[in-house]
């Protein structure tokens, strides 16, 4: 799982780099929460890796969003923000794997 979540990372972060992320959105979504959503979206998206039903991947992402109450666009607006700043944002990745190395750990 740390291999994908790594390389899904530095498919965003290259995109990232070359949009503009210098705006605070008006609707950003608070840090810790921000935190949560990255988790829980690469936990879905691992999912796909084990799951040949598309539409359950679509269906867990979809409620992670609801669960929220956040829209796929303001978490990409958010994702840009965040991802202007590497170096905190890095440190953002480094939390989220910690994270996920510890919830696959329970399994």
């Amino acid at each position: 799982m740390r291999p994908l979540l790594i390389l899904t990372l530095l498919l965003f972060s290259t995109a990232l780099l070359f949009s503009c992320g210098d705006d605070k959105p008006d609707d950003l979504i608070p840090e810790d929460i921000y935190l949560d959503l990255l988790v829980e979206l690469e936990m879905a998206h691992s999912f796909f890796i084990n799951s040949e039903d598309s539409m359950k991947v679509k269906e867990l992402v979809s409620a992670v969003f609801e669960h929220y109450g956040i829209s796929p666009d303001r978490f990409e607006r958010s994702h840009l923000w965040y991802d202007a700043d590497i170096d905190e944002q890095i440190l953002r990745y480094r939390r989220a794997l910690d994270r996920l190395n510890e919830e696959t750990a329970n399994f």
